[in-house]
């Protein structure tokens, strides 16, 4: 069975973000995978008008309770840190053994932590375009998007634009 893709609301701003500026929807790749959110992440996503963007019809929701939380936080103090979305994001993606989708920084520093996979939206979309499921210029786009707004660090720009050149 595929992985399970788990997505932050601060991921899909970024791609929404990218969506506007007509340069690419990630939502037309979505049906070739299994992707959820947690019910703390529906309420971020209405909480940041996000409802007509993300397309939560099509995925599962992937249940974290309350238990389940707190005895994330037993084993890990630090995500008391986070929100009650990213606290259950970090459940999910622990025990579906997820790829948890983050451009919060300190969330995946804490899935690293944990040792649950994570990717940022450029090097998700590298991933696709290693997998023949994106086209170099759509990140070469999404790449000049991202330096002119400043979205992401040079050096992380420069380093997925390198990336991007290494794949065949």
């Amino acid at each position: 069975m595929a992985v399970l893709l788990l997505i932050d609301t601060c991921f899909w701003n970024h791609c929404k973000e990218v969506q506007e500026a007509g340069i690419w929807d990630i939502r037309d790749l979505l049906p070739k995978f299994r992707w959820g959110y947690t019910s703390a992440v529906l309420e971020e996503i209405k909480h940041y008008k996000l409802g007509d963007f993300v397309p939560v019809d099509h995925a599962m929701l992937v249940p974290a309770s309350a238990d389940e939380v707190d005895s994330l936080k037993r084993f890990d103090p630090v995500i008391v840190e986070f929100d009650l979305a990213d606290q259950s994001l970090l459940v999910a993606g622990r025990r579906e053994r997820g790829l948890l989708l983050t451009d919060d920084g300190p969330l995946e520093l804490e899935c690293m932590a944990l040792d649950v996979a994570t990717f940022r939206l450029p090097a998700f979309m590298l991933k696709l375009i290693q997998d023949g499921l994106l086209n170099k210029t759509i990140f070469n786009r999404c790449w000049r998007l991202w330096e002119g707004n400043g979205r992401y660090r040079r050096v992380d720009l420069k380093k997925w634009h390198a990336a991007l050149h290494s794949i065949k």
